[in-house]
């Protein structure tokens, strides 16, 4: 699109068409991912905790919004450092008094922005399974060969490669967090491997090694295979004359999962984006390994990408060690990170790794050490990431800014250039929201469906003009004026409604037949009056009319 609609999410510049219902000249800005899990935190907090009435904005972003001076959030925009004060650009564009405040789940010490729970964290917390989206994505490649609307009710697929097929219709709800899959993958200390583990995409503002910690904790991975002396020990039955062939425990194992392809900003560097081939390492979801499967690793190494990562409050409960690499980006906190304490519940690691194959030995040497960093870690999270303590969190933070709350005066108008915001559109669902034999709609749906239904019996309850008139009686020029307008108008918002109910198309082609028959039904039920001859001079009826002109 135009370079004046491009905008930036943390270091990365988003300048692609994420088409609204392929429309090629339209971008679809707006996404409902996290709204079911944000939307069920606050509910339940609310049921649990006594938290007063407040109003504040939740930032999905990866990045933090309002800078604690006032000044430019996105200064790396304009090659400054945004870590440094003294770099600060001063904002030339929404500078105001005041502000409403703003929830984001990654924030930093040089803004103002209020640390939130993110949806990951309350999945963890509950174990429930929750919808990713709501949208429905069809494509033009659906073998009904329709871009917008599926004839198959979504039970269609679309080849995204080789021996892999994308479902048509609203995302699958993922199980990542069910108390099954820890007990499942539960592995005891004496038998993990004492290796340092990473999995993750290519993910950070920077595209090189030098530039992108993700992408040097690989290279390092890839080099040490190399070296003997970092490739790894025997394991320790083998290592004391066991039989067969001596098996090396690595002290690194890194992969890169997915290249993250976007253009990219950082300070001081142009826009730019990764190229695979400048690497010594393969990357991509041959090394995907699922996060429960990690936990057979004594060592979990924990890297930020854009911002700070999610995964953290998932690793504390692994049972493994968190090696945690220093931060480079400037969201870098979340909101529990404050009750993190080195070499408690986490060992650190320097920003460029450079002590990292000295902080895997030592954690070979000081195993007992580790285990109880390893359960320290599980403990913080019990008491202070769980359900009940975002529920305490919430009650806090809400309740702080009902207090700091004050209406506006009442000769306070809006600034100047602030504009309302358009409420977000969704392209309606064209069939069942859950597919298979057991299809049904979500709760938005149905609530449409049920409003549909309530207007159509209101419709019907409602008398229509023509038996008003036939039961007073008389006739008239203007009130048959009147009720022919009336009849167009209805015949207008009939269609209107018709035309909505085809938008929402709730039901197959059968339904939305069945709706028609009944408009047309409603047309034949609804008495006419028989057209009377007129007087051509009087226009009044024939039978009525005393004037000699009688043609």
């Amino acid at each position: 699109p135009d370079v004046n609609k491009w905008w930036a999410n943390g270091n990365i510049i988003c300048n692609e068409h994420c088409r609204y219902r392929n429309k090629e000249d339209e971008t679809q800005y707006w996404g409902d991912q996290f709204l079911t899990q944000l939307r069920d935190m606050l509910e339940d907090a609310c049921k649990h905790r006594n938290i007063a009435d407040c109003e504040f904005f939740i930032n999905k972003r990866d990045y933090p919004h309002l800078k604690e001076n006032l000044s430019e959030p996105y200064g790396f925009l304009f090659d400054k450092d945004d870590r440094n004060p003294a770099e600060d650009i001063p904002l030339t564009e929404h500078l105001y008094s005041t502000y409403a405040p703003i929830m984001s789940f990654y924030v930093s010490k040089r803004f103002a922005d209020i640390p939130f729970p993110c949806s990951e964290d309350w999945e963890a917390a509950t174990g429930l399974v929750f919808p990713q989206s709501f949208r429905h994505t069809h494509c033009d490649k659906c073998p009904c060969r329709n871009p917008t609307h599926c004839e198959n009710d979504y039970e269609c697929f679309c080849e995204v490669g080789p021996n892999k097929r994308k479902r048509h219709g609203i995302e699958d709800a993922r199980d990542l967090f069910t108390a099954s899959n820890f007990r499942k993958f539960y592995k005891p200390w004496e038998e993990k491997v004492n290796t340092a583990f990473f999995r993750g995409s290519a993910t950070g503002g920077g595209t090189t090694v030098e530039t992108n910690q993700r992408l040097h904790l690989a290279h390092l991975s890839n080099t040490w295979k190399n070296d003997p002396a970092l490739n790894g020990e025997a394991d320790g039955e083998q290592q004391q004359g066991g039989e067969g062939p001596m098996e090396l425990v690595p002290l690194l194992n890194a992969e890169v999962t997915t290249w993250n392809l976007r253009d990219k900003k950082i300070a001081g560097k142009p826009m730019t984006f990764l190229r695979h081939e400048d690497f010594i390492f393969e990357g991509g979801r041959q090394h995907f390994i699922p996060i429960y499967e990690q936990s057979k690793f004594k060592y979990i190494l924990y890297v930020e990408g854009h911002c700070a990562a999610n995964r953290y409050a998932f690793l504390m409960r692994l049972g493994s060690v968190i090696l945690k690499v220093t931060s480079r980006c400037v969201a870098d906190e979340m909101w529990y990170y404050p009750l993190l304490k080195p070499f408690e519940d986490h060992v650190p690691i320097k920003e460029d790794l450079s002590d990292l194959a000295e902080k895997i030995q030592w954690c070979r040497d000081n195993d007992d050490k580790c285990r109880q960093i390893a359960a320290r870690a599980n403990e913080l999270y019990d008491q202070f990431v769980s359900k009940e303590a975002i529920h305490d969190y919430m009650e806090v933070i809400c309740n702080r800014v009902a207090q700091r709350f004050q209406p506006a005066p009442r000769w306070y108008r809006r600034p100047e250039g602030v504009e309302a915001m358009k409420k977000p559109e969704f392209e309606r669902p064209r069939g069942m929201c859950v597919g298979g034999p057991n299809g049904r709609h979500c709760r938005r749906c149905l609530e449409m469906k049920q409003e549909d239904e309530e207007a159509r019996a209101k419709r019907k309850r409602e008398p229509s003009r023509d038996d008003d008139d036939r039961v007073r009686g008389g006739y008239s020029h203007d009130r048959d004026r009147d009720r022919g307008s009336d009849r167009y108008d209805h015949g207008r918002k009939d269609s209107r409604d018709y035309n909505d109910r085809r938008d929402r198309g709730y039901g197959g082609a059968s339904e939305r037949d069945r709706y028609r028959r009944e408009d047309t039904r409603r047309e034949e039920r609804s008495p006419k009056r028989p057209r009377v001859q007129q007087c051509r001079k009087c226009r009044r009826a024939k039978s009525a009319c005393s004037c000699s002109f009688r043609t």
